[in-house]
């Protein structure tokens, strides 16, 4: 048995509101049921993880992988 290739998503932030929509339950629902619909229809060819996404704790990490490392 051949396994699917791994596809790792995470959610938040952007896939729960857009820019300059308004903080609504509501609205953030019908947004991640979107994402969700997308999602679901890549489980055909991949194994799918879903993951929690937070853009800004990984804008703060980014420069510490890109820094210069001592050898």
């Amino acid at each position: 048995m051949e396994l699917k290739p791994t596809l790792v998503v995470a959610l938040g932030g952007n896939a729960l509101l857009k820019r300059g929509e308004p903080l609504e339950a509501d609205l953030q629902r019908k947004n991640i049921e979107l994402a969700a619909k997308t999602i679901a229809q890549l489980t055909g060819a991949w194994r799918v993880v879903l993951v929690h996404g937070n853009g800004s704790t990984g804008l703060a990490c980014l420069p510490c992988k890109t820094a210069p490392t001592k050898t």
